[in-house]
């Protein structure tokens, strides 16, 4: 499947040729079905042979479509090729955020990450230090991608405030002495595209790609993890502000008096309650080695008995407040919720049965909530995507 959906309709919004769209329906089809030939992509389409045959061909000789074995030999006529798409053909470096430490993959056109790299970062990380990270990240993954693969660009996406036109990360709170980051020397070191985006919106921006639905009315996007923030978008237009951020729920003095500070300054943040980096030290007293990765934080959390810890049956709470809050607040059509301490069903059933009975009974009615497991990769997908459609554009535009 392509890293963008309904790739046959990529041409849409553009003043395109008819060649151009069946190009484009050509190779979605190929993506769709590997090894399909050309005799059928001529049953499907309905298209002549000889345009089935030249769209194949400039796909071939562009190296997006790769043949490779044969079928129906001893079938009367000639064997027919197969045809696969190339999804390492166009690559995307891309870098993403996951608790504290920075990760590096190379993206191909199939959404799937591949040769990933990481690189820890201290509190004390810096706007020098980010950025050394970044370069020697992106320069090492460069350097090791596929001989025939193009890369289209480097995507970045971050916790905390984005200015996505600026490409410039204002603040975030697991790193305080990062602020007000240009990623412009990234862009002219490599001399290649360089997207920068808010994690949450670009992970919104995924979902509403992979399922139109989410494109119709409001849908929320809630992430409860090592921080906790929220993306919203309406009629598949997701709402930003010019300071870089929306929804940052996780710091909102929800407890001014509990003289507990955040990461971000501020006391009483619902984060210092709730967030993972705030629950990790009550799950260390009984387990030195539990770890800060969401990812592997989930493997440990799903053996845990929740009423064993009476700090998450608080979080789950501060949570539920949370949740109900924004729910009445822009009554959204779906509130889409993930984050490894959601993938407990105990603590997921909790969250859900408490905001049904924290809102009014018009909006409790109204609510639907749908859970996305943890591993879910869409910020990393979503941002690279503003790189795969221009290339695809170009790629797909028929000679």
């Amino acid at each position: 499947m392509p890293i963008l959906p309904g790739i046959d309709q990529v041409h849409e919004g553009t003043r395109f040729r008819l060649k151009d769209q069946k190009k484009a329906q050509i190779f979605h089809l190929i993506c769709l079905a590997p090894g399909v030939t050309r005799k059928e992509l001529i049953a499907q389409t309905g298209m002549r042979p000889s345009t089935v045959s030249e769209m194949v061909q400039q796909l071939v000789t562009d190296r997006l479509v790769k043949e490779r074995g044969r079928r129906n030999f001893g079938v009367q006529g000639r064997p027919e090729v197969c045809l696969y798409a190339n999804h390492h053909r166009l690559c995307v470096v891309a870098l993403y955020v996951v608790s504290t430490e920075l990760k590096a993959v190379l993206l191909g056109s199939d959404g799937v990450l591949f040769m990933q790299e990481s690189w820890p970062l201290s509190s004390g990380t810096d706007n020098e230090g980010f950025l050394t990270a970044t370069s020697q990240l992106v320069e090492s993954l460069i350097a090791k991608r596929p001989r025939d693969s193009r890369i289209l660009g480097v995507s970045i996406t971050v916790p905390g405030y984005v200015n996505a036109h600026t490409k410039i990360w204002y603040f975030a709170a697991r790193w305080p002495y990062i602020r007000d980051l240009t990623f412009a020397t990234i862009e002219t070191q490599f001399n290649l595209p360089l997207v920068v985006n808010r994690a949450l919106d670009a992970g919104l921006q995924h979902l509403m790609l992979r399922n139109p639905a989410y494109a119709s009315g409001g849908t929320l996007l809630f992430h409860w993890g090592y921080g906790i923030g929220a993306a919203y978008a309406y009629d598949g237009v997701t709402v930003k502000t010019s300071f870089g951020s929306f929804c940052e729920i996780g710091h909102v003095g929800f407890y001014p008096d509990s003289g507990k500070i955040c990461t971000c300054g501020a006391v009483g943040c619902l984060e210092t309650v709730a967030a993972l980096w705030a629950l990790i030290p009550d799950f260390r007293r009984t387990n030195e080695e539990v770890p800060e990765d969401e990812l592997e934080f989930k493997k440990h959390f799903l053996e845990c008995s929740v009423e064993e810890y009476t700090s998450v049956k608080t979080a789950v709470q501060a949570i539920v407040q949370a949740i109900a809050l924004l729910q009445t607040t822009f009554l959204p059509d779906r509130i889409v919720i993930y984050g490894p301490l959601l993938c407990h069903c105990t603590v997921y059933d909790l969250v859900v049965e408490k905001v049904k009975r924290a809102v009014s009974p018009f909006a409790g009615a109204r609510l639907h909530v749908e859970f996305m497991d943890t591993s879910f990769d869409g910020d990393v997908i979503g941002g690279a995507s503003e790189l795969f459609l221009p290339a695809f554009r170009a790629y797909l535009t028929a000679n």
